[in-house]
């Protein structure tokens, strides 16, 4: 422990003494004529101090213990036995650690900062943003490194760029690394050894390095696939940060800017596999890069962009399987209490070409919603649905219109009520109120009649009814009426009570 504290004293001793000198030689300098020789002499010290500048750093943090994910020591005082300079400087340069052992510690010093830091700056600062990456110190990063780091090596700005996802800068992060130019220049089997070998605690970052590396850049698949994880990277950036306990980053993140964002990554995946002419080659691929867009925009509450790759999802598995992309765009619609969205025109006729699955799917909702206002929604959007079909021409319209069908969505809400209501209630929120239901079933009764009344002959006005062992029966418009007038006689009754 001594020799340790005692190695660390003497180099950032002789570290200090030599920085001194550096800078009054260049103040003596400034004061002399400029010439090609003078200004070669002072680059040289400020190249010199720059590699002083980044030995203090590493020096000057210290961890809080031993281990190689042990975050960075702020509480107490920096102890020097637990200093980076041991981890980074040492691990990798034996000959460094044989000098220290030895007590030479001129040697070391000059061994350190000559032909460590001299000749592989750029390899050290790389090694340390790394290592305090994989300790979750991105902000340190950000702050004292980035700014050493030289850009105009691909992989400096590659990292770069994570770094500022990781500390809220989306926009920068969203600049650099959309430079698909930049991408191929880190795409190489050095840059990719160093990056996932070395990055191995940050999940964030190394599922998307994992994912980045599949082939040659000038590959359509390579190319469509960065845009792709890169949208996901944002998005598993966004999740993390909502759930994490920190306020800051809650407050700190733009959910729609995130969303729009992923939005425009997955339309580029898309477009470019698309325009790629694979012809059916990447039909798994572009199955995963719509499904991922319909998922970001149905959070994004953008219907009308998920409605786009919906309909390429209805044709790209046309035969089956597209079932739960439809449930999944209506559930939306019903969180975001847009279901009027199913009856608007399309330029795709998604809703008009699948009229009997929207139906399905809207009864399936209706009926396994033990909370009444929304089963009760889904029941009347479902009425709506099979009386008026989606918005097509006057023409299509009319293979649409089933009365019959709609007046039956509102009596299976009516009989459900009738059969289920104490375990409804006990299911269903304290504040919805029963007695409203009860008017609203006399309101739906009226409604059932009323269209049952528009077929012309008397043998046409019924429909089925759902019984309590779960079979159906028919009943007539004569027996709706008297059970019409028997609910309304209980609630006259009853207010008469009250």
């Amino acid at each position: 422990m001594l020799s340790l504290l005692l190695t660390s004293d003497i180099i950032e001793s002789i570290r200090k003494s030599h920085e001194a000198v550096l800078i009054n030689f260049l103040l003596l300098l400034l004061l002399c004529e400029a010439n090609d020789n003078i200004i070669e002499f002072m680059n040289q010290i400020v190249k010199k101090l720059r590699v002083y500048k980044v030995m203090s750093e590493i020096s000057s943090i210290c961890y809080t213990t031993y281990s190689c994910l042990s975050p960075i020591e702020r509480s107490t005082v920096c102890a020097k036995e637990k200093s980076m300079f041991w981890g980074v400087a040492l691990r990798k340069h034996p000959v460094l650690q044989q000098l220290i052992q030895r007590k030479k510690y001129i040697a070391a010093f000059d061994y350190y900062a000559c032909d460590i830091l001299g000749k592989k700056l750029d390899e050290t600062i790389l090694d340390v943003v790394i290592d305090l990456l994989n300790r979750g110190e991105h902000e340190i990063v950000l702050n004292q490194f980035a700014p050493m780091m030289d850009r105009l090596l691909p992989i400096n700005s590659f990292l770069v760029g994570i770094v500022f996802l990781l500390n809220h800068d989306v926009d920068k992060f969203y600049e650099m690394l959309t430079d698909y130019a930049l991408f191929t220049s880190v795409n190489t089997p050095q840059t990719k050894s160093i990056l996932i070998d070395n990055m191995d605690a940050s999940q964030l970052s190394r599922d998307f390095l994992l994912g980045i590396f599949i082939g040659p850049s000038d590959s359509a698949v390579t190319k469509s696939n960065y845009y792709h994880k890169l949208a996901q990277l944002i998005n598993e950036y966004m999740t993390s940060s909502l759930a994490g306990k920190s306020p800051v980053s809650k407050q700190l993140v733009d959910k729609q800017h995130l969303y729009a964002l992923m939005i425009e990554l997955e339309n580029k995946a898309i477009e470019i596999l698309e325009d790629s002419a694979h012809g059916g080659a990447f039909r798994h691929l572009e199955g995963l890069f719509l499904r991922s867009h319909l998922s970001t925009t149905l959070g994004a509450q953008k219907f009308k962009d998920a409605l786009v790759s919906l309909a390429k999802l209805s044709i790209l598995y046309e035969n089956s399987g597209y079932e739960e992309y439809f449930e999944d765009y209506i559930k939306a619609l019903l969180k975001a209490n847009k279901l009027e969205t199913l009856f608007l025109a399309n330029e795709k006729n998604v809703f008009a070409n699948n009229y009997l699955l929207v139906d399905s799917i809207l009864l399936k909702l209706a009926n396994e919603d033990l909370v009444l206002t929304n089963a009760l929604k889904c029941y009347e959007i479902l009425y709506s649905w099979r009386l008026l079909g989606p918005s097509t021409t006057d023409a299509e319209k009319k293979s649409f219109f089933d009365k019959r069908g709609a007046a039956e969505a509102l009596f299976l809400f009516v009989t459900r009520f009738q059969l289920e209501k104490d375990t409804l209630l006990s299911e269903s929120t304290q504040l919805e109120n029963f007695q409203y239901f009860k008017l609203k079933i006399l309101e739906l009764f009226k409604i059932i009649l009323t269209t049952l009344k528009t077929f012309e002959a008397e043998e046409d006005r019924w429909i089925r009814k759902r019984t309590v062992e779960k079979t159906w029966e028919v009943i007539t418009l004569t027996e709706l009426n008297i059970e019409y007038l028997r609910w309304m006689k209980e609630l006259e009754g009853e207010l008469l009570e009250s």
